[in-house]
């Protein structure tokens, strides 16, 4: 419960700096830069986010979701046993776009996939794309002309 709680600690103080250190060693952050859920321009999203921990202990995951235009979720947690993979879905209506923050105790992977149907509840698959979780970056800088 405190490791809960600390995890919490970590991932609030995060989100008032608008980011967590890369080369924090207490905690290992996972961006998924593009999520989207909902329906727009005639067809539905959803993304479905796949979770690993590919080291050999367990972790506690918290993850944080921000959409436009609804405000910031608070963060949820779940454990991951080592080894273990898990699925987190995002969809619902209205139409949303956003990026979701996983933190966690140990070094994680994650994937979201993004699947577009002509409704919610059709089997029929439009498209798909995934989108690879990216460490997060203290600064960033665009190349000069």
């Amino acid at each position: 419960m405190i490791r809960l709680f600390v995890l919490g600690l970590i991932f609030l103080f995060g989100l008032c700096q608008d980011s967590l250190r890369a080369e924090s060693p207490l905690t290992h952050v996972v961006f998924l830069p593009d999520v989207v859920h909902g329906t727009a321009g005639g067809v539905y999203t959803e993304t479905t986010v796949v979770i690993s921990n590919p080291g050999p202990s367990a972790t506690e995951v918290a993850t944080g979701l921000f959409f436009s235009p609804l405000p910031i979720t608070d963060p949820s947690f779940f454990p991951l046993r080592a080894g273990q993979t898990a699925t987190y879905k995002v969809r619902g209506e209205p139409f949303g776009s956003g990026y979701i923050q996983l933190v966690a105790t140990e070094p994680i992977a994650a994937t979201a996939h993004i699947q577009i149907r002509p409704s919610e509840d059709s089997p029929i698959l439009l498209g798909e794309m995934a989108v690879l979780g990216q460490e997060a970056i203290s600064s960033a800088r665009s190349p000069s002309s």
